[in-house]
């Protein structure tokens, strides 16, 4: 499979970077790391089209010890990630295959962080720290792949972005609503991201 097939086909792949890092206890930085995690591409002879989709969500709490006044803590953080693009093909070595091409792409990410305190009349107090940020621009990338046989792929790739952001922060506290705040951005971002991502990509 070193040369590019000539009829159409659809090729369905996974982001293991994941897997990997968990089993070898490495770090799980988001700002480091391929959000993808389900990608799709269609070859339309000498080029094709192509989508991606990532999806994460973690929940923690930290209850309260017995020294008095500790508050409990409840952390939720949410992201999705969704791209479509363009893709052209050329050969390299002996199954290899380099990809290139650019993805509009739409980013959500959201954390929110909840304390919860007994105050010294036995009422519960919460206090509330929320931020979200939207993010959609354009992808330029360069995607590596060597095939293994004729059915399966190893892949990973190097991302740049140029995006529209809008960050929005929000602050509540059931004790003193007074220091309620909202505070709300909008920015211009650029990125790079290295080849994190390991995609295991089966192809009909």
């Amino acid at each position: 499979m070193g040369q590019i097939a000539a009829q159409n086909d659809l090729r369905l792949g996974v982001n293991a970077a994941p897997l990997v890092r968990q089993f070898f206890n490495l770090s799980d930085e988001p700002a480091a790391l391929n959000p993808y995690i389900l990608i799709a591409e269609y070859k339309l002879s000498s080029f094709g089209l192509r989508g991606g989709v990532g999806f994460n969500n973690s929940f923690d709490t930290q209850l309260p010890d017995s020294n008095e006044g500790t508050p409990e803590i409840e952390t939720t953080s949410n992201a999705m990630n969704f791209r479509v693009g363009y893709v052209g093909y050329r050969p390299l070595a002996n199954k290899w295959q380099l990809k290139y091409g650019a993805d509009v792409f739409y980013w959500n990410t959201k954390s929110d962080i909840t304390t919860i305190m007994t105050d010294f009349f036995g009422n519960q107090q919460t206090a509330q720290a929320m931020s979200a940020t939207n993010e959609y621009g354009v992808s330029p990338f360069l995607f590596l792949q060597w095939n293994i046989n004729d059915r399966l792929s190893l892949a990973t790739e190097v991302l740049a972005s140029v995006s529209f952001a809008n960050d929005l922060v929000q602050e509540e506290n059931s004790q003193f609503p007074e220091f309620n705040d909202t505070d709300e951005s909008n920015r211009i971002a650029y990125n790079i991201l290295p080849p994190t991502a390991l995609f295991l990509i089966y192809r009909w």
